[in-house]
């Protein structure tokens, strides 16, 4: 600044001028020229950077602030669609879930139905075959006590033959009489 200075004082001492020339007391030695002249390459340098700094930067800034909230705002709707998205994918999940837990049952039900029917029959095929062998059991019971009633008897004739000494005849119809000393 002090060479501006240096040249407005120069500009004023080489201009003829009735007001140029004059000193003013009163403003103890400031010449309102020497202000006049230091306000023009103020007011220049002012402008110049207004327009080639100032201006510019100002610009950046607000092309920044307008593309960071323009950000924010298409951050703000990806995050509502995206929370839009999630609470679909959790309903279709529980949804998923609940048609499979309904399934598992179902298939439970039906196995626990076929096991009860394969159960039955077997219980039913089984009462079958014990039913068979209880009757083959009482067929055979039945043939064997009246073979071994016949082998009784056959067997009681023989005996009492040998212990009466005497034939008791082939029809055994006779009647017993009771035999001293033998016990029945």
């Amino acid at each position: 600044m002090s060479v501006l200075i240096l040249a407005s004082e120069a500009i004023a001492e080489a201009s003829a001028g009735p007001w140029w020339s004059k000193t003013y007391p009163e403003f103890l030695g400031l010449n309102p020229s020497h202000v006049v002249f230091m306000m023009v390459p103020f007011w220049v340098s002012l402008i110049s950077t207004w327009f080639l700094a100032i201006k510019p930067v100002m610009k950046v800034i607000e092309e920044r602030e307008h593309r960071t909230e323009g950000a924010r705002a298409e951050a703000a709707e990806l995050e509502i669609k995206f929370n839009e998205r999630l609470s679909a994918y959790e309903t279709r999940l529980n949804e998923t879930k609940q048609k499979a837990a309904e399934e598992r049952q179902r298939i439970r039900k039906e196995a626990i139905a076929a096991e009860e029917k394969i159960l039955s029959a077997a219980r039913t095929d089984a009462a079958k075959e014990l039913e068979k062998v209880r009757s083959a059991v009482e067929a055979e019971r039945t043939r064997v006590r009246a073979e071994l009633g016949t082998q009784a008897e056959a067997l009681a004739r023989e005996l009492a033959t040998k212990a009466l000494g005497r034939d008791l005849g082939a029809a055994g119809t006779s009647p017993r009489a009771p035999q001293p000393g033998v016990r029945s």
